[in-house]
């Protein structure tokens, strides 16, 4: 657990989780692998998950006055309802849901292969897309960080996105993260290619998307920036410009 402040403009300490860590790269792209399986990490140590949830859900609920008087203006409050705009340097030409003016934008940086990403879906997102998204609180946004030991993750990406070209991104998201495990099962360009036609989408034409690497760039692009912002691991979230690290159960 890491205390910090914000390069010389925020006083505000948050504490970045470090569960995430089993999935992190480092800049000579080697595997950060742990001793520990992630159910022994766990529970060992569940006080780092209770802190990060609760800060998650502490910031999002300043910004949508869900504790009434609290109000922190040094990490954005003055967003004014427009978080898009504040902070589109985050959210770059991401797949977002929810509205355009919601007054929190939740950037997540993610890989469709890693089991912590796969857990925030499993535990939060249902929760947050609920509560917050659909009601017009948050707006959501996914950006892609594949880390180069998951054989599987930069096709799912690509996916992600050739899905959007009809506008069923989020409709592949979930199934991907409902269906894809760890160990890249579920996840394979086949598997992938099942899922579009399992959605109504032109086989075809989706199967032609996946195959050439139509999106291949976007995706790396999306790595790229997400180090430029400092992402190590996934996931890694930045709400309203603040950094998150680490699996979120509601």
């Amino acid at each position: 657990m890491s205390e910090h402040k914000e390069d010389g403009t925020s006083e505000t300490k948050h504490k970045e989780h470090s569960e995430h860590k089993n999935h992190k790269t480092h800049k000579d792209g080697s595997k950060n692998e742990s001793k520990e399986s992630s159910m022994d990490y766990l529970k060992s140590n569940p006080w780092q998950i209770s802190t990060v949830i609760l800060a998650i859900l502490l910031l999002v609920s300043i910004y949508t006055d869900g504790f009434g008087s609290i109000s922190m203006p040094s990490i954005g409050s003055n967003s004014g309802g427009k978080a898009i705009e504040q902070y589109k340097q985050y959210l770059g030409d991401a797949q977002f849901e929810g509205k355009k003016d919601a007054p929190v934008l939740i950037v997540e940086f993610s890989d469709f292969q890693c089991p912590f990403c796969k857990r925030f879906y499993d535990q939060t997102y249902s929760s947050l897309k609920k509560d917050y998204i659909d009601t017009g609180k948050v707006a959501f946004a996914y950006r892609h960080f594949p880390l180069g030991f998951h054989q599987n993750a930069q096709k799912a990406a690509e996916a992600f996105e050739c899905a959007g070209d009809y506008n069923k991104q989020w409709e592949m998201h979930n199934l991907i993260f409902e269906k894809g495990s760890g160990d890249g099962t579920g996840l394979n360009v086949e598997d992938l290619k099942k899922y579009a036609k399992d959605m109504g989408i032109d086989s075809s034409k989706f199967d032609s998307c996946l195959d050439s690497g139509k999106y291949a760039a976007k995706v790396q692009k999306d790595l790229t920036q997400g180090q430029t912002f400092g992402v190590e691991g996934t996931p890694t979230f930045f709400i309203n410009g603040e950094k998150v690290v680490g699996a979120q159960p509601y």
